[in-house]
C-alpha cells in the first residue's frame, strides 16, 4: 500500500484515508476475480493435468499429495470451481458437468460485475493522473 500511496503521489492522510480502503476492494475483487474462482494455473495443486507434481520419491512431494486441491498461487478456489473439478474427476455425466460449469461461469461473472464497481468507486476519488497510475499498475481497466 505504501508504494501505490507514493506512485499516487499523496501527501494528505486526509486524502490516503478516502483512497486506500478503495484500493483494498479493488485488490480484493481482483483477486477474487483472478484466483479465487478458478484452480490455479495447472489445475488442483498447481499440477500439470496427468502429472502428479514430482517423482513421489521426495517427501516434500509426498506431503504436497496431502495439499493437492490448493492452488499454488492466490486464494482457495471458489466452491462452484471446486464442484466443478470434482465432477471433471469424478467423470460426471455431461449433463452434470454442463450444470457445473454454468454455475462457475455465474459466480465468475458475479465476481467480475463486483470487481467492476469497485473499480468505478476507487475511479471516482482519483484525480487523471492518479487514474492513469491506477491503469499501469492494473488496478484499474
Amino acid at each position: 500500500m505504501d508504494n501505490i500511496r507514493e506512485r499516487f503521489e499523496i501527501k494528505s492522510d486526509d486524502e490516503w484515508k478516502v483512497i486506500e480502503p478503495r484500493v483494498q476492494k479493488v485488490m480484493d475483487a481482483r483477486r477474487e476475480v483472478g484466483f479465487g474462482g478458478g484452480m490455479g494455473m495447472f489445475g488442483p495443486g498447481g499440477r500439470r493435468r496427468g502429472g502428479q507434481g514430482g517423482d513421489g520419491n521426495n517427501q516434500a512431494d509426498n506431503n504436497n499429495n496431502n495439499n493437492n486441491r490448493r492452488p499454488r498461487f492466490g486464494g482457495e478456489p471458489s466452491p462452484e470451481a471446486q464442484d466443478l473439478q470434482k465432477a471433471i474427476d469424478a467423470n460426471a455425466s455431461k449433463d452434470v458437468i454442463e450444470a457445473k460449469l454454468v454455475k462457475f461461469r455465474e459466480s465468475r461473472k458475479k465476481k467480475q460485475a463486483q470487481l467492476e464497481q469497485t473499480q468505478e468507486e476507487l475511479r471516482k476519488v482519483l484525480t487523471v493522473k492518479q487514474e492513469a497510475s491506477a491503469v499501469l499498475m492494473g488496478l484499474l481497466q
